[in-house]
């Protein structure tokens, strides 16, 4: 045993010296080591220092954010009940939304059928106001004729106006020298009123008198009211002055009665011509007198 150990003793110094020179070349690396090491170290350390100082910075920001999610959780735990409250509401107002779009769908659906409807009232409104423009065309012929028309009018009427003017002061001159006689003519008529009555009945006084053409034995045809009676009577003027006259009643055979008359009653008297025989006469004949339709 010891001779096999001294046996590779012996073997082995020759390889101790190349075991040195791995000795040196491993302690040098070893050096290099070390030094890449320490640097590595300092590296290190004055990344732990960058580290703490990131990780205080961190701390910092988490200690805010920590205070910060505080207030906003208590602004959260504020906002919830007003969130469910619009979300509430937000679901009221899409309810109410659905309702308004049914709504819009049914107005739409009927204002189609409404517009179906117009479609012949548009027509018509477009006829209407076709046949409008051409009476508005017509109307306007017209009112230009009507304006001519009215033009010649005007024109007539000033002529009309200066004839009439030259008419009335050619018969203002004309009646001018016109001289009428003071009486009453045969055919004029006189408005009276009776204002006393004579005793008999037959005659009575008016204040017509010779200033109004009343003369002596003037005869006249008695009207009452408006119309003529059943049977006119004759009057005679009996007796004449300035302011009144006394008329008397001629006595007819086909008058039985003597007509009735009053004071106040008005009569209207229309001149007529002298009868051909005196009352009483055999002679006088209705026939031969004047009558109200010989006039």
């Amino acid at each position: 045993m010891l001779g096999s150990a001294i046996g590779y003793f012996l073997l082995s110094l020759d390889s101790f010296d190349s075991l040195e020179e791995e000795v040196t070349v491993g302690s040098s690396r070893l050096r290099e080591i070390q030094l890449v090491t320490g640097e590595e170290s300092n590296a290190s350390e004055a990344n732990m220092v960058a580290l703490f100082k990131i990780n205080r910075a961190l701390r910092k920001d988490m200690e805010s954010l920590n205070e910060e999610s505080d207030g906003a959780e208590e602004e959260l735990n504020f906002l919830v009940p007003k969130i469910q409250k619009l979300k509430a509401e937000l679901e009221l107002a899409l309810q109410e939304l659905e309702k308004e779009k049914s709504d819009l769908i049914d107005f739409t659906n009927r204002l189609s059928g409404e517009e179906a409807k117009l479609l012949p009232l548009t027509k018509l409104k477009e006829d209407t106001m076709s046949e409008l423009g051409l009476v508005g065309e017509e109307h306007q012929k017209i009112e230009q004729e009507w304006n001519r028309l009215d033009q010649n009018f005007s024109s007539l009427s000033r002529v009309r106006q200066a004839v009439l003017d030259s008419y009335l002061d050619t018969k203002k001159l004309l009646v001018e020298e016109i001289v009428r006689p003071f009486d009453i003519f045969y055919g004029d008529s006189l408005r009276i009123e009776i204002e006393n009555v004579a005793p008999n009945g037959r005659g009575f006084f008016s204040k017509t008198g010779e200033r109004d053409g009343m003369q002596k034995g003037f005869v006249f045809i008695v009207r009452t009211g408006g119309q003529w009676s059943e049977m006119p009577y004759y009057v005679r003027c009996t007796l004449v002055e300035k302011t009144y006259s006394f008329l008397e009643i001629i006595d007819q055979e086909t008058q039985k009665n003597i007509p009735s008359i009053q004071a106040g009653e008005k009569l209207t008297l229309i001149r007529t011509a002298e009868l051909s025989n005196p009352i009483g006469s055999p002679d006088f004949s209705e026939e031969k007198s004047l009558s109200h339709h010989d006039l």
